[in-house]
């Protein structure tokens, strides 16, 4: 049974483009970079683009690094309560998004 999915809607419902940023930091947001050759994300059931990925440069990393070991140690400085707060929190937006992450196994 073939099922015809329109990928750029269902790109834009997940919040995603035909071409996308590799690298996220906590503090800088999605890397501005336009080095490298972008990645393609195929269908793997058809070998169809599916999208692409610009992969992180050199700066993207240190610049996610030094954000992941600031946000680790504010997060250290949160009591556990909270934590626990926060996990339950993102708990609820995963189920809350699952349906449409969901829509990408048909593909």
């Amino acid at each position: 049974m073939s099922t015809h999915v329109n990928i750029s809607a269902l790109l834009g419902r997940l919040g995603l483009q035909a071409i996308n940023q590799g690298a996220w930091s906590g503090t800088q947001g999605w890397s501005t970079s336009r080095e490298g050759t972008l990645i393609n994300v195929r269908n793997p059931s058809s070998g169809s683009l599916i999208a692409q990925v610009r992969p992180a440069s050199a700066e993207d990393y240190e610049t996610v690094m030094s954000s992941a070991v600031a946000a680790a140690d504010a997060w250290r400085r949160v009591p556990a309560p909270k934590r626990g707060e926060a996990i339950c929190s993102s708990r609820t937006r995963i189920q809350f998004m699952l349906p449409r992450i969901v829509l990408i196994s048909p593909l």
